[in-house]
């Protein structure tokens, strides 16, 4: 497959995902798709899945509708011609907003800045090892 062809594909699956009828009353606000290889070696898919309100309770998404939802996945990417497996990550918008924020950096104490400005003076060559 061209890679026209194949970004096409995905965007087609991507939007067929979307507007998917799911279980309940959640609607999905958008959906990406990243290539990946699974653990068994096959071609396979990411479907990072934004819905349109927030998990309930602490367990996160009904289970019913992410199953629902998966089975969907899969059959949508075999009707777009797509040897692939879909393996989805549910997200709420907040969660999604927030995917990219770093971490803070827990190591704060002394000994920490230190070694942090002591590998800052080696690597721009103020310092010897």
């Amino acid at each position: 497959m061209s890679a026209d062809k194949w970004s096409e594909t995905l965007t087609e699956l991507a939007e067929a995902i979307r507007t998917s009828e799911i279980p309940g009353d959640l609607g999905i606000r958008q959906v990406t798709l990243e290539p990946m290889v699974d653990s068994e070696g096959e071609d396979a898919l990411w479907a990072y899945i934004v819905m349109d309100g927030e998990a309930e309770g602490e367990d996160g998404w009904d289970p019913m509708m992410c199953h629902a939802l998966d089975m969907n996945c899969d059959r949508l990417a075999f009707e777009h011609g797509l040897d692939h497996s879909v393996y989805a990550r549910y997200y709420s918008p907040r969660d999604w907003a927030d995917r990219d924020r770093v971490e803070p950096d827990y190591d704060d104490d002394e000994e920490g800045i230190a070694f942090t400005e002591h590998l800052g003076r080696l690597l721009s060559g103020t310092e010897d090892a």
